[in-house]
């Protein structure tokens, strides 16, 4: 009887410092858990923010080499400033079809063209094409705000005007606006300056 107590208290002994044991590992294994988790939680946030700069760099470097081309272009006088908007004077904007309204300069011919193709235009796509000889071509550059403007001046059979293209310091985008000599008429672009081999905008047809 002795010895059954016995082993009943040392087998009772036994579990309890099974248990106790037990639960102290458990401690440490939620503790361990607990600091992965925060672990995996800050190594998430860094792979995030890291993403997050490798992009914006791209991005950035992207729009750099855009600039570059456009600077290019410009200065080889072969570029086409593909329009997503029209507007006046007043501020007044419509969104244009890129592929049909542009400013284009090859070598020493501009071509303007204006169209909607929704409309019975005098250009075979909606509107209306002029071209003429350039000159006075100038480039500049502000080193205040970074634009290069370039102004130059248009004369052909129906076209006299002078024309203006500020492209601004980061990636591609540029305004032109186009002045007529003998009237108070002016149309202004707005949208991106691409090298004429990268453009894929259509030239209607021009009357004269």
């Amino acid at each position: 009887m002795k010895n059954l107590s016995k082993n009943i208290n040392l087998a009772f002994a036994s579990l309890c410092l099974i248990l106790c044991c037990s639960l102290s590992s458990y401690a440490q294994d939620s503790t361990s858990t607990s600091l992965t988790k925060q672990e995996l939680k800050a190594q998430k946030k860094a792979e995030k923010k890291a993403n997050k700069e490798k992009k914006k760099a791209a991005k950035l470097a992207e729009e750099q080499a855009d600039h570059d081309k456009a600077v290019t272009a410009l200065v080889t006088k072969s570029f086409t400033l593909q329009a997503n908007q029209a507007y006046d004077r007043r501020g007044q904007t419509i969104n244009v079809d890129a592929s049909l309204n542009f400013v284009r300069v090859e070598g020493d011919r501009a071509v303007v063209q204006l169209a909607f193709p929704q409309l019975v235009g005098f250009n075979g796509v909606g509107g209306v094409t002029v071209d003429g000889n350039i000159t006075n071509y100038e480039i500049k550059k502000n080193e205040k705000t970074g634009t290069t403007s370039v102004t130059f001046h248009v004369q052909g059979p129906t076209m006299m005007a002078n024309v203006t293209i500020d492209l601004e310091k980061d990636g591609n985008w540029a305004n032109s606006s186009v002045e007529g000599d003998f009237s108070a008429a002016e149309l202004n672009f707005r949208g991106v300056l691409v090298p004429n081999f990268d453009s894929d905008s259509y030239e209607g047809t021009t009357r004269y």
